[in-house]
């Protein structure tokens, strides 16, 4: 049983100071019983029953957790061994939560009931589609998410003890997410049944999931991960897939909803149905799946994590107009110009290549040339790219001989120091001149006003695996650059070595050159003031207060909404027509601070666009949001 939080917190800062224990080893993110949950962590409670049920798989048991807001969130229990069942709950909310147990069969997990208490953290929280760029990825506390990916595909599997060493190393190089298979079950149908036994699941290989996925949380909690749930197909890379097909309808949802029950409370998972699967009406069992399990999630994730699947090298995504695929998942080969992501451009969905090369299979001449080109050039897409290491082993990279993570810490360090946020930008390679064109040319995504420019220039010699840089110096034009005052800042791709000048700018082209030759490099233009307007401050500046999410936008019956409150203080929630008339009022009076959440059911309005008006004082702050004809 583990001590008192508070007790821990204390112990472990004194071990910090005296015997130098690292910070990683004492934050406690994944939280028990009555212990203090942290908002975006993740909230465990322990149940013992009576063992009077056949197949403790299928013994009926949900906890309802009540949060502040008084809006429950029903939750199926999971059983763990011996008589144990655990429910777990993304915890959403700041103050005091209650919860109660039900279970129609086993009266050890029946009527019980506890309460916990959720203080702030710093957390991110669960990934989501960006409120205001569906194209992007943002994180529950509204922040942009840069997603830079790697391919350990098997970091949960119990043979391979390197892991930790692995999370580390890459964290410190710039990833951010991993693709990984669930209890390590890449090719091996076995691992999740227990010997051979369909009916029941094997749970020594879920724990192992669970305490590699638990100490991520607690020490590496801006570690993502897209969760591949199901191996690879049984019948080989192109074939049709025959084992799920097999299994019947009871077994299919006895799985399902063991994993949602599971993994779905863990903020840092988005769900892949599969990987490497062929599909097309050639292969109905692969299709099949997809749709069965990814509608599954859809509607059974109390949380709402976005789902995809993943098809084979070259494939288009297969799924863009299912309503349950929110992430378009790729698989590519030299695809260092990312024009992939303009396929794309009518759907609302981020665009992610989750392999290209690896340094060990299909390896790149240059590696760290290859992967930096791959992860720049779909960044500046609007989309993501994946870097891959050795796919089938766990090597912590210092301990390899790896170079293609090298340089990828400077893509990461780019946006941070300059507190970029890419949903606010649009790709739009056609509004620079450049000699290099192709897939030579530079990438840029730039603001709607034309105001900042971010550009990669990967002045490059060569393409494909034996992408290598030129001896020139790249340089470019900006077409049609609005007159005004602008700060540029160049960035060496290799170092992260940077440069900063500042000009003044009449309307028409504007040259700029790299003032290094021989190497690649990003370029980010920002405006000081445009035709005498000045830039304003951003909302961080101006105020604390947030509408955090709507989840989900668009909607067809009813949204949650999140709203963040610095301090005690009387608000005003209203939903607003597009004529401006009022709707529907959502809350009037003082609310204390932290994070609330509320729901608007639209009932019988009709569909269109509406605006959440949140007033506090003379202030007031505005979400857009679409609601769908059901």
């Amino acid at each position: 049983m583990k001590l008192n939080y508070l007790f821990f917190v204390v112990l472990f800062s004194l071990a910090v100071c005296l015997i130098g224990i690292p910070a990683e080893v004492y934050a406690f993110n994944f939280t028990y019983g009555t212990e203090t949950a942290r908002i975006f962590g993740v909230h465990e409670i322990s149940l013992t029953g009576n063992g009077s049920v056949p197949n403790p798989f299928d013994t009926p048991c949900e906890l309802t957790f009540t949060p502040p807001s008084g809006l429950p969130i029903t939750v199926n229990a999971f059983y763990n061994g011996g008589n144990t069942w655990h429910a777990r709950c993304y915890v959403s909310e700041i103050g005091d939560w209650s919860w109660k147990s039900v279970s129609s069969r086993d009266y050890g997990l029946d009527n019980k009931n506890g309460s916990f208490s959720a203080l702030a953290s710093d957390l991110k929280g669960k990934l989501k589609r960006h409120p205001d760029n569906y194209k992007a990825l943002a994180t529950d506390d509204n922040k942009w998410f840069l997603n830079i990916g790697d391919t350990p595909y098997l970091i949960f599997h119990e043979e391979y003890s390197k892991w930790q060493e692995f999370i580390r190393d890459s964290w410190d190089k710039g990833i951010s997410l991993y693709r990984a298979s669930m209890a390590g079950a890449l090719r091996e149908w076995d691992r999740f049944f227990d010997h051979g036994n369909h009916d029941k699941l094997n749970i020594n290989n879920f724990q192992t999931n669970d305490t590699r996925l638990i100490w991520m949380l607690d020490n590496y909690p801006d570690m993502y991960l897209e969760f591949i749930l199901f191996p690879e197909c049984n019948t080989g890379w192109t074939g049709d897939e025959t084992l799920w097909y097999s299994l019947s309808g009871e077994q299919h949802r006895r799985i399902l909803k063991y994993i949602v029950a599971r993994y779905a409370a863990f903020p840092e998972i988005l769900w892949e149905v599969v990987n490497d699967y062929k599909y097309s009406a050639l292969h109905p069992h692969n299709v099949e799946m997809a749709n069965e399990v990814g509608e599954y999630l859809m509607n059974n994730d109390p949380w709402k994590h976005i789902i995809t699947t993943g098809g084979i090298r070259g494939d288009d995504f297969y799924f863009t107009t299912a309503d349950w695929a929110t992430l378009f998942h790729l698989e590519t080969l030299d695809a260092l110009s990312a024009d992939q992501v303009k396929d794309y451009t009518d759907f609302p969905n981020h665009v992610f290549s989750g392999e290209d090369r690896y340094e060990t299979y299909k390896e790149p001449d240059h590696p760290n040339i290859y992967f930096r080109r791959l992860i720049w050039a779909w960044t500046l897409s609007g989309g993501s790219a994946c870097y891959g290491g050795d796919w089938d082993d766990i090597v912590p990279y210092k301990q390899s001989s790896f170079e293609g993570l090298d340089n990828i810490i400077h893509v990461k360090d780019f946006f941070h120091d300059n507190s970029v946020e890419l949903s606010g930008y649009i790709p739009d390679d056609n509004c620079v001149s450049s000699s290099a064109r192709g897939t030579s040319r530079p990438k840029v995504m730039r603001t709607q006003a034309r105001s900042g420019y971010i550009i990669y220039h990967p002045n490059a010699s060569m393409n494909g695996q034996a992408a290598d840089l030129s001896s020139a110096t790249a340089s470019l034009s900006i077409n049609d650059l609005p007159s005004g005052a602008y700060t540029l800042l160049w960035m060496r791709a290799d170092n992260g070595v940077k440069q900063r000048t500042s000009f003044n700018h009449n309307e028409g082209a504007r040259l700029l050159a790299s003032p290094w030759p021989g190497i690649d490099v990003v370029l980010y233009l920002q405006a000081d003031s445009v035709l005498g307007v000045k830039k304003l401050p951003s909302l961080s500046s101006v105020s604390d207060v947030d509408i955090l999410s709507v989840q989900p936008n668009p909607f067809k019956t009813s949204t949650s909404i999140w709203v963040r409150l610095p301090e005690n203080m009387q608000v005003c929630i209203d939903i607003i027509n597009m004529q401006g008339s009022h709707v529907e009022r959502l809350a009037h009076g003082k609310l204390h601070s932290g994070v609330h959440q509320f729901v608007w059911n639209a009932n019988s309005q009709p569909e269109g666009i509406y605006f959440i008006k949140l007033q506090t004082g003379n202030r007031v702050y505005g979400r857009m949001i679409r609601l769908l004809s059901g």
